[in-house]
């Protein structure tokens, strides 16, 4: 079935975040809660509209450079065949523009 990936048992799953910068408080409890037990890894992420906390948030999480996007269309687009998850951390009112 096109746009679904093998999983392999013992690698962790490949996830991005919309939203959820460090200034906000739902990114960081989803970083923390996403690293409990081994199954995810955070690799991309459009983490805020503003540069600068988009930025601090990727090297504080040790995101690399090429994986920050200033917008989640962005990500998205070049991240689709990537990514396993996508985290949509924005406040609850962006969130029907992100999944349509």
């Amino acid at each position: 079935m096109p746009g679904l990936k093998t999983i392999h048992p013992g690698k962790p799953l490949q996830l991005g975040f919309i939203g959820g910068g460090l200034s906000s408080a739902i990114g960081p409890a989803h970083f923390s809660a996403c690293r409990l037990d081994g199954r995810w890894e955070l690799v991309a992420g459009s983490f805020s509209r503003r540069g600068e906390i988009n930025m601090a948030t990727a090297e504080a999480w040790h995101i690399s450079k090429d994986r920050v996007y200033q917008s989640w269309q962005g990500m998205v687009t070049d991240e689709i065949e990537k990514l396993d998850a996508v985290a949509i951390l924005t406040p609850p009112l962006n969130h029907a523009e992100i999944i349509l």
